[in-house]
């Protein structure tokens, strides 16, 4: 990549990161949430934008934010970015490894001619999601859907910028790609082609299979944000694991990621638990606009008086994050002010340690996971073959509404 972001790229990074808002405000109500990212990208004196629509956050019933989404709009333009947040996980450990959406995966159902095109049930969960996501409240575009939302901007040409970190950051290209596969279809958001669909993504795993990343990679090429065209733009720092995720041999990289100074069985452990689990699955990540850009080793947070396991765990936390916010250039004050409460570097707690010390060396081999982790949300218990099925059905039918006739 190049030395510096340019201008927009920072903009939209600004915009997609505060989409975290409510994984770090749980319960808090949509108006609250509007507030709060609002007051926050004040803090950033680069940023020029209004919300349009949203927030809105997707809560489980103990008020913990299973995604939260808001659109935009570049003050005095036609450009809107969709921010949309990652999973809300409590740690990078629940994230990336025990995130069992990756062990099934449904057929990318947009692009019907393109055979073999798959993605994760965690990135199709996503997708399906988007239709019920339906801002409450005195926020902006309160009760319309999103793609209700998008129907109405794309009467008039305008740009459409979908971005996301993490998660965020494979669901962002796998939303511009849907958008991209049904423009121009009678009854749907855009069918007179009027948006311009653009993608940045920044720290994302893998989304699909090889067939979907090269479909991808046809419909939405690397390339500038500031092109008028459909373009891609991806960002990965070379040390962050989440990146890493779900392409074997990628996976297997996180094993050495921080060189000798910090290796742990325990991760080795994981890894290859993760590896068993994507194994069915050929997962590939969208080609890169560049190289990552190369990552920095924080010697500065690491401690003897911590575990391997754990100084592994916090040095991911800042690779994921806060090596973004400086790659990004948002401003230090700004990071003190108005984002401190959103993006802190994930919490080791001490329900999470005691669980990692009770493994010890259980965990370098095979992992045994409890049954109870194989319930997802929306789709049960997926750990029986017959569970699996039932939830690609559910889920396909999920993401098929999206290419109902919008009322």
């Amino acid at each position: 990549m190049s030395n510096q972001p340019t201008d927009i790229e920072k903009l939209v990074f600004a915009v997609e990161i505060f989409a975290n808002a409510g994984s770090k405000n749980p319960g808090a109500s949509d108006e609250s949430l509007y507030h709060t990212i609002s007051n926050s990208l004040k803090e950033i004196p680069f940023i020029d934008v209004d919300i349009v629509w949203g927030p809105h956050a997707q809560m489980m019933p103990n008020g913990e934010a299973f995604n939260t989404m808001y659109v935009a709009r570049v003050s005095g333009t036609d450009q809107y970015i969709v921010a949309i947040a990652g999973t809300n996980g409590k740690s990078l450990f629940d994230w990336i490894f025990q995130d069992f959406n990756v062990a099934i995966t449904t057929p990318w159902i947009f692009a019907p001619n393109v055979k073999g095109a798959e993605i994760s049930a965690a990135t199709a969960l996503g997708l399906a999601m988007l239709n019920v996501m339906i801002p409450q409240g005195n926020v902006p575009g309160s009760g319309i859907p999103l793609m209700h939302f998008l129907r109405d901007t794309a009467k008039s040409p305008c740009g459409i910028t979908v971005a996301g970190h993490s998660k965020g950051g494979a669901l962002a290209p796998t939303v511009a790609l849907m958008l991209r596969d049904l423009q121009g279809k009678a009854l749907l958001w855009d069918p007179a082609c009027n948006a311009t669909v653009k993608t940045m993504g920044t720290a994302g795993p893998t989304a699909g299979n090889d067939v979907f990343a090269a479909h991808s990679n046809q419909q939405l090429p690397n390339g500038s944000l500031s092109d008028d065209k459909a373009v891609s733009v991806r960002f990965a720092n070379s040390l962050d694991i989440v990146s890493h995720a779900w392409a074997e041999s990628s996976l297997e990289e996180i094993k050495t990621i921080y060189g000798s100074e910090i290796s742990s069985r325990i991760v080795d452990g994981l890894i290859d638990f993760a590896k068993e689990l994507a194994n069915r699955t050929n997962y590939t990540q969208l080609a890169p606009s560049d190289p990552p850009f190369a990552g920095q080793l924080n010697s500065s947070i690491i401690s003897s008086e911590n575990s391997d396991f754990v100084n592994f765990l916090q040095q991911a936390a800042y690779q994921h994050v806060n090596s973004y916010l400086e790659y990004f250039q948002i401003p230090i004050p700004a990071q003190q002010a108005g984002l401190q409460h959103l993006l802190s570097e994930p919490a080791i707690g001490e329900q999470l340690k005691q669980t990692i010390e009770s493994m010890g060396e259980r965990v370098h081999g095979k992992l045994e996971v409890e049954a109870a982790s194989s319930t997802l949300p929306l789709l049960g218990d997926v750990s029986t073959a017959e569970g699996q099925q039932k939830a690609i059905k559910t889920l396909i039918a999920e993401m098929d509404k999206l290419q109902q006739p919008m009322e």
